[in-house]
Protein backbone atom coordinates (compact mmCIF):
# COMPACT_ATOMS: atom_id res chain seq x y z
CA UNK A 1 0.00 0.00 0.00
CA UNK A 2 1.28 3.46 -0.90
CA UNK A 3 1.78 6.06 1.84
CA UNK A 4 -0.95 8.64 2.07
CA UNK A 5 -0.09 12.05 0.68
CA UNK A 6 -0.96 15.20 2.54
CA UNK A 7 -1.21 18.67 0.99
CA UNK A 8 2.14 19.59 2.56
CA UNK A 9 3.87 16.67 0.83
CA UNK A 10 2.20 16.63 -2.56
CA UNK A 11 3.91 14.79 -5.40
CA UNK A 12 6.17 17.06 -7.42
CA UNK A 13 6.54 15.18 -10.68
CA UNK A 14 4.04 13.93 -13.20
CA UNK A 15 5.20 10.38 -12.46
CA UNK A 16 4.58 10.84 -8.75
CA UNK A 17 1.08 12.14 -9.48
CA UNK A 18 0.40 9.21 -11.78
CA UNK A 19 1.40 6.81 -9.00
CA UNK A 20 -0.94 8.57 -6.58
CA UNK A 21 -3.78 8.39 -9.11
CA UNK A 22 -3.12 4.68 -9.52
CA UNK A 23 -3.33 4.29 -5.72
CA UNK A 24 -6.68 6.11 -5.72
CA UNK A 25 -7.91 3.82 -8.50
CA UNK A 26 -6.87 0.74 -6.55
CA UNK A 27 -7.78 1.78 -3.01
CA UNK A 28 -10.73 4.13 -3.37
CA UNK A 29 -12.31 3.13 -6.68
CA UNK A 30 -11.59 -0.57 -6.08
CA UNK A 31 -10.17 -1.21 -9.54
CA UNK A 32 -8.30 -4.50 -9.97
CA UNK A 33 -4.50 -4.25 -9.56
CA UNK A 34 -3.75 -5.63 -13.05
CA UNK A 35 -6.00 -2.97 -14.58
CA UNK A 36 -4.46 -0.25 -12.37
CA UNK A 37 -0.98 -1.22 -13.56
CA UNK A 38 -2.07 -0.40 -17.12
CA UNK A 39 -3.13 3.16 -16.29
CA UNK A 40 -0.80 5.65 -17.97
CA UNK A 41 -0.81 9.25 -19.14
CA UNK A 42 -2.61 8.36 -22.38
CA UNK A 43 -5.30 6.25 -20.68
CA UNK A 44 -8.78 7.59 -21.33
CA UNK A 45 -9.83 8.91 -17.93
CA UNK A 46 -13.41 7.62 -17.96
CA UNK A 47 -12.29 4.12 -18.98
CA UNK A 48 -9.19 3.79 -16.81
CA UNK A 49 -10.95 4.94 -13.66
CA UNK A 50 -14.37 3.52 -14.56
CA UNK A 51 -15.90 6.92 -13.95
CA UNK A 52 -19.58 6.43 -13.37
CA UNK A 53 -21.28 9.20 -11.41
CA UNK A 54 -20.31 7.77 -8.01
CA UNK A 55 -16.67 7.24 -8.95
CA UNK A 56 -16.50 10.80 -10.28
CA UNK A 57 -17.53 12.12 -6.88
CA UNK A 58 -15.14 9.78 -5.06
CA UNK A 59 -12.24 10.75 -7.34
CA UNK A 60 -12.80 14.50 -6.98
CA UNK A 61 -13.21 14.28 -3.21
CA UNK A 62 -10.04 12.21 -2.89
CA UNK A 63 -8.06 14.61 -5.10
CA UNK A 64 -9.19 17.51 -2.93
CA UNK A 65 -8.19 15.68 0.25
CA UNK A 66 -4.83 14.45 -0.98
CA UNK A 67 -3.58 17.44 -2.91
CA UNK A 68 -5.20 20.38 -1.14
CA UNK A 69 -7.07 21.57 -4.23
CA UNK A 70 -10.72 22.56 -4.43
CA UNK A 71 -13.09 21.96 -7.31
CA UNK A 72 -16.30 23.96 -7.53
CA UNK A 73 -19.25 24.28 -9.90
CA UNK A 74 -17.27 26.91 -11.81
CA UNK A 75 -14.76 24.16 -12.68
CA UNK A 76 -17.40 21.97 -14.32
CA UNK A 77 -16.50 22.77 -17.94
CA UNK A 78 -12.79 22.33 -17.29
CA UNK A 79 -13.37 18.98 -15.58
CA UNK A 80 -15.70 17.77 -18.34
CA UNK A 81 -13.03 18.61 -20.92
CA UNK A 82 -10.50 16.21 -19.34
CA UNK A 83 -9.97 13.29 -21.67
CA UNK A 84 -6.87 11.44 -20.49
CA UNK A 85 -5.11 10.73 -17.23
CA UNK A 86 -2.36 13.04 -18.50
CA UNK A 87 -4.91 15.86 -18.80
CA UNK A 88 -5.86 15.31 -15.16
CA UNK A 89 -2.20 15.29 -14.09
CA UNK A 90 -1.65 18.63 -15.84
CA UNK A 91 -4.75 20.14 -14.21
CA UNK A 92 -3.57 18.96 -10.79
CA UNK A 93 -0.10 20.40 -11.36
CA UNK A 94 -1.62 23.80 -12.25
CA UNK A 95 -3.98 23.72 -9.26
CA UNK A 96 -1.26 22.74 -6.80
CA UNK A 97 0.91 25.65 -7.99
CA UNK A 98 -2.05 27.97 -7.32
CA UNK A 99 -2.87 26.54 -3.88
CA UNK A 100 -1.83 28.70 -0.90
Amino acid sequence: MMPETTPSSVPSTDGDLLNQLRAIARDDLEIEPDRVAGIGFETVLADGFRLDSLNQVILLARLEDLFGVVFSLEDREQLLALRTVGDLVQLLQRRMRQAP
